[in-house]
């Protein structure tokens, strides 16, 4: 496997980081309210936008081992409340 330029192997530079994670994360609930009308959103349905928006997406390249993980990490960025099936999420 050649390396890229940042130095790891091609694969795993095509990889997000964190920063481009919350990119992710950030977008794809942006566009799900858009579409709902409202901004609070299902936790069920933010990764499968986020895989729409970038199909080599991995939580695992963020260190951790499930998307509610993932999401936990931002508590900074997304405001999270119980919905009546499942969390819900929104941007701050």
């Amino acid at each position: 496997m050649r390396p890229h330029a940042s130095g790891l192997p091609a694969e795993e530079s095509s990889t997000p980081s964190r920063p481009e994670a919350i990119d992710l994360i950030r977008r794809a609930i942006a566009r799900l309210a858009a579409n709902k009308g409202e901004p609070w959103v299902l936790k069920a349905t933010i990764r499968p936008m986020v895989l729409r928006l970038d199909p080599t997406f991995d939580e695992k390249s963020c260190g951790v081992t499930t998307f509610s993980e993932l999401l936990k990490k931002y508590v900074d960025l997304l405001e999270e409340r119980k919905g009546q099936y499942d969390r819900e999420y929104r941007l701050k």
